[in-house]
């Protein structure tokens, strides 16, 4: 198995900042659909921060263990890749959430969003050095 530790550091880190704008940029409506308060000032936990970096490794070094099972990939097949695992598991796992447990489509849009981001990137840094 050949992974890349620096690029599935990177990946981690990217991937947090990308999503915490993400957030960012969409907390007010994400807010609004949760009925819950609005603070952009608020800051989370960094015990949320911790647990957050660490979904995020876990995500970044099952991408690359995935990839590391072909013998040859490009840019190209690694994106691909990605799009497809975004598909098969945040899409399917949101919309069964917006089916059975009435959760607004546009909040499950906002979260999908977010993972098809961290995957696109994930992707795209382990796919160059893979």
């Amino acid at each position: 198995m050949d992974i890349n530790l620096l690029a599935v550091i990177t990946c981690t880190f990217g991937a947090f900042i990308v999503s915490s704008i993400w957030y960012i940029t969409f907390g007010k409506t994400r807010a609004d659909l949760l009925k819950v308060k609005f603070d952009k000032e608020r800051r989370p936990e960094p015990h949320i921060i911790a647990l957050e970096l660490l979904r995020t490794f876990v995500l970044a070094l099952l991408f690359s263990i995935i990839l590391s099972h072909f013998k040859t990939i490009n840019l190209d097949q690694s994106l691909f890749l990605g799009v497809i695992l975004w598909i098969a598991f945040p899409v399917i796992l949101l919309s069964g959430s917006v089916i059975w447990d009435k959760v607004p489509i546009k909040l499950a849009v906002i979260h999908a969003g977010d993972w098809l981001l961290k995957l696109l990137l994930i992707a795209f840094v382990v796919g160059i050095w893979h």
